[in-house]
This record gives C-alpha cells, structure tokens and sequence, in this order.
C-alpha cells in the first residue's frame, strides 16, 4: 500500500510540476496547419501557414467573377512562386471548373471560362523551399471581354487577400 501511495505522490507531483509550462515544439512534422486570411467580398481562402523546408505548402483560393478570364497575381511583400517548388494546380471537379494554367515566371494564375458569371476556385500546392517567415497576397483581376484591359474584381475595387507562412529549417 505505501509503495502505491508513493507512485501516486511521484505521479501527481510530475503532473503538477509541468501542468503550467506549455510544451515545447522541437521539431515540425509534416502536418499542415491552415488558417483563414483575411477575406474580400469576391475572394476567400485557405494556406498553409506553417510547413517544414521540403514540406507541402498549400494555397485554396474560391473566388465569383463576371468575365470570362480571371487572373490570380500574387501581390505581396514575398511571392509565393518564389519560396516553392514544383507548383501543381487542382481544379474543381464539379460546379464550373475553369481551365487554368499557372505561370511561376510572371508569378500569376490565369483561368478561363466558357462563360462569363459564376463561382469557381483553384488549389495550388507546391514544396517548401527555403526557411523564414514570409508574407503573401493574392489578388483577382478580370479581362475586359474583347480587351486586353485588366480590372479588379467587384466593380474596381481591389480585392486582396494574405496570410504569412513560417517554413522551418
């Protein structure tokens, strides 16, 4: 009996001492944690936000548009074509899947409709390629039916969203 009274004392006091201190991550698995940036009217998305070097880096992006071309910039302070590795898109399947194709020199993604007006979206997924904090946006244009001639998305106003990834060493 007192050597079970003794493991219970030895247990509590081992839970008790560590119950406050958080743990302490050491090492980042291959596991994605993804959040929500900040959401525009026309514009709304998930990313990766924190990934291993090598790891799977991730970026879901549904937007609605009215013309039948859509481009997809990345506008922000880091570009996400920059920092990953063979870039991969997915489509959606059903609804009204676009035809896209992504370009990592300009740093865009343009897709096209077989008709003007809808929702849709993309999935671009690339491998994690250097360590550090980095801070993305992506923004939504459409082309002018005829034109050349590149607008913001919901009647000329710009429609951003970002969000940081943290790719560990």
């Amino acid at each position: 009996m007192k050597r079970v009274i003794l493991v219970l004392a030895l247990l509590s006091s081992a839970c008790s001492s560590q119950a406050g201190t958080p743990p302490t991550v050491t090492e980042l698995t291959a596991h994605r944690y993804v959040s929500t940036p900040r959401l525009g009217p026309n514009l709304d998305g998930f990313a990766t936000y924190r990934t291993p070097v090598g790891g799977r880096s991730e970026v879901r992006l549904e937007f609605t548009f009215s013309q039948r071309v859509v481009r997809i910039e990345f506008v922000g302070k880091d570009n996400w074509f920059d920092h990953h590795t063979a870039a991969q898109l997915y489509l959606p399947t059903s609804g009204y899947p676009p035809e896209c194709q992504p370009d990592p020199v300009n740093k865009v993604i343009d897709c096209r409709f077989g008709f003007a007006g809808g929702s849709s979206g993309v999935y671009l997924y690339g491998t994690a390629l250097d360590a550090g904090t980095f801070h993305y946006a992506a923004r939504l244009r459409e082309q002018v039916a005829g034109t050349s001639q590149w607008i913001d998305a919901a009647n000329g106003r710009d429609i951003v969203v970002d969000w940081v990834e943290t790719v560990a060493a």
